[in-house]
């Protein structure tokens, strides 16, 4: 998958699973790992990093919180700094942490190759990386480093399916 068919996927998930006005707890967690190889006569080398994405659509609006992480550091539950990258309408499917994070792995590998001729891949997260919905327990403004990312500390718990359908369940009985 490259990089505008990753973004478009995680773009539709959104899309389709969240919808606007979903309540102020549920959520959706996902995880991308990005990988590039640069196979030769001399050397093997393979980079991964990894992009968590945590989506918020409490109102008419997503509201989007990233963090770009080495395998070892996974976000799976309790409390994180991350990113929020977005929270307004306008820009929240744009997920420019995909692109950066599939240069700088790609440079890693071979600093001389173009981009393009460097065997890579993007895919979901073996490790608990495909979509699933979250519960937001908490979420606290940390410090701001820039105008457009703000650091959080976010709190997320499992939510189980039962608790899910049931969420998603009066969202779209109050939409009728």
């Amino acid at each position: 998958m490259d990089t505008m068919a990753a973004k478009q996927t995680v773009r539709s998930i959104v899309e389709s699973m969240l919808p606007r006005w979903s309540g102020k707890e549920i959520g959706l967690k996902m995880t991308l790992q990005i990988q590039a190889s640069n196979y030769s006569k001399d050397h093997n080398m393979t980079r991964s990093l990894y992009v968590t994405y945590l989506f918020k659509r409490h109102a008419n609006y997503t509201q989007v919180f990233s963090k770009v992480h080495e395998f070892d550091d996974r976000i799976h539950y309790g409390t994180f700094i991350v990113a929020e990258t977005a929270n307004h309408d306008s820009c929240w499917n744009t997920f420019d942490e995909i692109t950066q994070t599939y240069f700088k792995v790609c440079r890693e590998v071979s600093p001389e190759t173009a981009p393009i001729n460097v065997n890579s891949r993007i895919t979901f997260d073996l490790f608990n990386g495909q979509p699933h919905y979250i519960k937001f327990d908490c979420i606290n403004k940390v410090d701001i480093t820039d105008i457009y990312h703000r650091d959080h500390e976010v709190t997320i718990s499992k939510l189980k399916f039962h608790e899910s359908c049931a969420m998603l369940a009066e969202i779209h009985n109050k939409e009728r």
